[in-house]
């Protein structure tokens, strides 16, 4: 089972040029509507509970990131390095082509496959998403 949390996820996104376009232009869609007042996207989990689920915040620090205040960013989600991390990756893996694009699919999927990370970020998240659940329950 833990085999499992080995296989690339991230990477094999990479390899597919027009999903990277499509989640990069969700991506920018999403931090538009929000400088603007609005959302493409509202977490349906907060909405039928109230609480807030591992990725609320990120659309939120995504446009405080974008406009350089990292710290406030954070705030919003400790987990938004991660998420930046991968829009990252997916915009170089657009923008590159030949054998640096090929060397960086490779690279992300090496990188799964030795550290596990799958499951750290799982892992994470879920402890993440738990901390927030009991300090909204508290508060």
């Amino acid at each position: 089972m833990l085999a499992a949390f080995r296989s690339p996820i991230l990477a094999p996104v990479l390899k597919e040029r027009v999903v990277g376009i499509v989640l990069l232009a969700l991506a920018l869609l999403q931090i538009v509507l929000m400088r603007s007042g609005g959302s493409a996207m509202q977490c349906s989990f907060h909405a039928s509970t109230g609480f807030s689920c591992p990725g609320c915040g990120v659309s939120r620090g995504l446009v405080l990131f974008a406009q350089g205040d990292w710290v406030g960013a954070i705030e919003q989600n400790w987990m938004l390095p991660i998420y930046v991390s991968a829009l990252i990756l997916v915009g170089l893996s657009v923008v590159l082509v030949g054998g640096a694009r090929v060397r960086l699919i490779e690279g992300v999927a090496a990188f799964e496959r030795r550290t596990g990370i799958t499951l750290l970020v799982v892992l994470a998240m879920a402890v993440y998403g738990g901390a927030r659940l009991i300090g909204e329950c508290r508060g």
